[in-house]
Formats: C-alpha cells, structure tokens, sequence
C-alpha cells in the first residue's frame, strides 16, 4: 500500500512581513559584523610562543597637565598619550636577546622615540651580569620574555605595553615578504667570504638583511658599532613600511606572522602602524643608553657595558616621559660599575637624517 504525502502548505507572507523579516535580517549581520570585528581586533595570534605580558602593579606618577590627555586612539595602555614597545632580537638558539630597543609611541606628541639597549648591559644576576642573558636566567618565577620586560622596566622606570619578538634566523622571510629593505650601505661588509654586501644604494634581500644587523666584526666598537648600524637599517626599514602603508602591510601579515612573537592585537598593531605611517621620519629619534665599556680584565673576564645612571635618568626624564613626572636617579634599578664620563656614543640621529646620508659614524678596525 503505496504511503500517503501530507503536503505543507506554506502561508506566503504580505509584503509588510517580507521588509520586516529582511530589516531583522540585516540587523542580524550587521551586529554579527560588529561583534566579529571586535573580536577580530582583540585577538592576539602572535602570543602562542611567549605569551602575554604580566600586569604591571607599579604606580606610575602623572604631570598634572598629563590627567585630562585623550589621544584618540583606542588602545589599552597604562598611560594615556603614549604607547611603549619593547623590541627584542633574539640569537640563533633562541635563548639570548641580543638585541633590544624601546619604542615609545608618543601618540599625542606625534613622535616616535627610541632607545636601544646595548645587548652586554650589567645588570648583576647571572655569571656575565649582561641583560642579554636575563631571558634565560633571570627571575624564576616569571615566564621569560616578563624577565626582559621587568629588567628594563626596573632600570627604566618606563610603563611597558607590549612586547615584539624575532629570531635573527627569521630576519629573511621577513624581509622578502616585504619585497626587501631599500637602503644606502656606507661601507663594504663582509660577513664572510661568500657572503659579501658592496656598499652604495641598493635593495637589501632578506638574507643579506640578517647579515647587515649581525654584522659586528670590523668594528672597532664591537657591538656598540653594530647598534649604530642597526639604526641605518631601522631607518631604511620604516621608510619602506610606510610606502608600503598599512593596508599593504596587513595584507602579508599572514605570511609574516609565523615568524613573529607579540602581544599585540590585530587592532593595536593596525592602530599603530596608521600611527606610525603619519609621523613624520624627522620625528622619529634613536639613542642608546648612556654609559661605557669595561675591558674582560676589568670584570670578570667578561666584556660588559656599564651604565651611565645620572646621565640615563636625564635623557629619560627629557625624551622618553612625556607625561610622566621626572623619576630621581635613586628610583632607577641601575648597576654602575664605571663612570670616566666618556661615551660610546651620545649623539641622537633622526630617520631623516639618516636617509638623507647623514649616518652615524662606526669606526673600524684597520685591516
């Protein structure tokens, strides 16, 4: 006996519920695109490596003036106005950061500042005392990357935001993604026999990009030269990311992002990169912290950089705490084991500049 199909009779629906059901439909996704675009600019995929930044429980003392600033970005930071990175550089193996730089975004200055941290740094603690081991051997009850950040917000005093990491073995992916790094050389470098960078205007692969801020040997300052000639890189490099403009940059931040370490959120990373494509390159400034070189003989057989503290809390208080009070030099987590009041280096260099060929002077070795 053949089964008997009960047909549905679909009621058709006026015209009036036909605009009703669609006006429903389109709130629907509009809040589903609003909630999805605060999530997406809350997510954070670079975190999985190192995690995220512990909260900071210092107290950080306002410029009077400073209590009614609105820099109109939407960014959680612990000071309204200013927005502070730390830039790390970690070695082959991943277990030193050999290179470290603070960036502190003055948003409502409209100024980029940056101070970079010698990688042989004393800060006692370890057999060389040098911050670059403070990731692998600092406070055990802290994750790593917190180690770096307390150890320079100890010597600082500087509130710091978020932290952006990179091995020196992922420079190169990065830097082709980008289509490589437009850049004058001053001088030759040879990093090895085979691996050779001819000096005068050309565009920096990804791999002689890694050779270029590794490269430390003919200077007679040693790493102290490398860090000078990482600011002409620095400098070349945001040139090219601004003529890339943001919405370009974001388009290869999936094939960059593998490479990279960060708590940054995709919208804080938009936030800052729109921030930083309209600084101007004359506002964007590099110094290294004050202080000198001891000798192996000098200190345990190590060769390690000693802070200048009175002149460090100085050019703290002047460049990198718009909105902060000034801090004494007695609040500074500082170890200085010699002062001859004699500097590696004390000149300030701005992006411009440095385009422009006024590059900072590395003395090297005679061959």
């Amino acid at each position: 006996m053949a089964s008997s199909k009960v047909k549905v009779k679909r009621v058709k629906m006026n015209v009036k519920e036909k605009i009703i059901l669609a006006l429903v439909i389109i709130v629907g996704l509009m809040f589903l695109g609003y909630v999805g675009k605060f999530y997406l600019r809350q997510w954070t995929p670079l975190t999985e490596s190192e995690g995220v930044l512990e909260k900071d429980e210092n107290t950080y003392e306002l410029k009077e003036e400073s209590t009614l600033i609105d820099d109109g970005l939407d960014l959680d930071q612990l000071i309204e106005g200013q927005f502070t990175v730390l830039a790390i550089g970690f070695d082959e193996e991943g277990q030193n950061t050999d290179v470290m730089m603070l960036f502190m975004f003055d948003i409502k200055g409209k100024e980029i500042n940056i101070l970079q941290i010698p990688r042989d740094t004393y800060v006692g603690g370890s057999t060389t005392g040098k911050i670059n081991s403070v990731y692998s051997y600092g406070d055990e009850d802290l994750t790593p990357i917190n180690r770096v950040v307390q150890a320079v917000r100890d010597m600082t005093q500087i509130p710091i935001d978020r932290y952006i990491a990179i091995n020196c073995n992922d420079i190169p992916p990065v830097v082709d993604a980008m289509g490589g790094i437009p850049i004058n050389v001053p001088e030759t470098i040879v990093y090895s026999d085979t691996k050779i960078i001819e000096a005068g205007e050309q565009v920096l692969t990804g791999e002689q990009s890694e050779w270029f801020v590794r490269f430390r040997h003919d200077y007679t300052e040693g790493d102290i030269g490398r860090v000078k000639a990482q600011r002409i890189f620095m400098a070349a490099a945001m040139n090219k990311l601004k003529d890339m403009g943001s919405v370009e940059f974001l388009k290869i931040f999936p094939t960059v992002q593998k490479y990279i370490m960060s708590d940054m959120s995709l919208g804080e990373i938009a936030s800052i990169a729109d921030f930083a494509e309209d600084v101007s390159m004359e506002d964007v400034t590099v110094r290294m912290v004050p202080g000198e070189g001891l000798d192996p003989e000098e200190y345990n057989g190590y060769y390690i950089y000693s802070v200048h503290a009175q002149e460090l809390a100085d050019m703290l208080n002047e460049y990198f705490r718009p909105y902060q009070r000034d801090v004494d030099v007695d609040e500074l987590d500082v170890i200085e084991l010699k002062n001859t009041e004699e500097y590696y280096d004390d000149v300030v260099d701005n992006f411009q500049d440095i385009i422009d060929g006024d590059t900072p002077e590395i003395p090297r070795n005679e061959s």
